[in-house]
């Protein structure tokens, strides 16, 4: 059984088209994370109105996010810190490293691994090249002992090119016996297992 997180963008999308079907993700034991757009003069008062209107106005369960364009900073971390947001998802790998660490007080950052945008659009691999680099990824993880691996797809991919990796991913997770988690409960494991990125 497999469950994972999905970023909404209220900037980005009109959610009052799919709010429902947002509320039923969350019913069915999906995460919804907030899926932020900053940047301006007034990325903080922007940020704290995207969080209004999904976590108050909407009434959903916000802990998580990650930033559009992976675009984001410190300073908006902690504002999300103090807002209640106990992760980030929006730094790559190659930026950071593999393992989650602190980014702010009580907010753990999980890097970002591998993304369909940079398989498809970045390498512009074909479907079959882009299995065997994921693979070709995800085995370099395990040969290093990396307790929580974060891969995004968009929500389009599932009707562009490359699209089927998705579920052939979920089932080879499956088959290695990997749990597959929304970001929140990855966050909850790391804690328990004293991984030193969790207050």
């Amino acid at each position: 059984d497999i469950r994972s997180t999905w970023f909404f963008p209220p900037f980005l999308l009109p959610l009052e088209r799919v709010e429902d079907y947002v509320k039923d993700l969350v019913k069915g034991g999906w995460e919804v994370g907030l899926h932020a757009v900053a940047g301006g003069a007034q990325s903080s008062g922007l940020l704290k109105m995207q969080v209004e209107y999904m976590r108050d106005f909407l009434d959903l369960p916000l802990r998580g996010v990650r930033f559009h364009g992976l675009i984001y900073s410190r300073e908006l971390l902690s504002q999300l810190a103090s807002m209640g947001f106990i992760y980030d998802s929006s730094a790559r790998v190659e930026e950071v490293g593999y393992r989650p660490f602190r980014v702010a007080p009580g907010m753990v950052e999980l890097p970002l691994y591998v993304m369909d945008a940079d398989l498809f659009g970045r390498l512009k691999l074909s479907e079959d090249r882009a299995w065997r680099y994921l693979l070709w990824k995800l085995g370099r993880v395990e040969e290093v002992g990396v307790e929580v691996v974060v891969v995004l797809f968009h929500q389009e991919s599932f009707r562009m090119k490359g699209g089927r990796l998705y579920s052939r991913l979920a089932e080879w997770v499956l088959e290695k016996g990997w749990s597959a988690l929304t970001c929140v409960e990855a966050v909850r494991r790391l804690g328990e297992m004293g991984c030193g990125c969790h207050d």
